[in-house]
């Protein structure tokens, strides 16, 4: 059996303006941070915050609609990798990508399509501007080929 070698201690002093509360994570009602912008421009929302959006905006599209009568799984693994898509009768992985890619994008690409994926890349900011664009582009991706592979 385990002993303790000090006696438990309650911690003392954890007023509402104490540094305890501070340490705990939890903030006083009505105490709101704010940001003073010297700029007058609104700033651009970061690339996984827009990134984020996209997705959350195509999902519903997806889940609700067949299309070609393959349905879509959200947050997926395909092989070793988690992916934002995935049409597994049809081996194809939608990708809503920021503006830019990094190289370990391109190794995982390259990764994926070795196990026979095909990929689709799909621009955060286009989907957010016409969902219903970027429905017909994915339509448009499918081949007669990953169709018969349903059947």
């Amino acid at each position: 059996m385990l002993e303790r070698k000090k006696p438990l201690q309650r911690r003392t002093g954890l007023s509402q303006g104490s540094k305890g509360l501070k340490r705990s994570g939890f903030k006083k009602a009505g105490f709101a941070k704010t940001h003073s912008r010297d700029s007058s421009e609104p700033e651009a929302p970061p690339a996984d915050a827009l990134k984020i959006a996209a997705e959350r905006r195509l999902w519903p599209l997806l889940r609700d609609q067949e299309i070609r009568g393959l349905r879509f799984q959200l947050r997926q693994l395909a092989g070793p990798y988690l992916v934002d898509f995935l049409c597994p009768d049809a081996k194809l992985l939608l990708e809503v990508t920021p503006a830019q890619d990094s190289t370990d994008d391109l190794e995982r690409r390259q990764a994926l399509r070795l196990l026979g994926y095909r990929i689709l890349s799909l621009d955060a900011q286009s989907i957010l501007d016409n969902p219903q664009g970027a429905l017909a582009s994915i339509s448009d991706s499918f081949t007669l080929r990953a169709i018969s592979r349903n059947c």
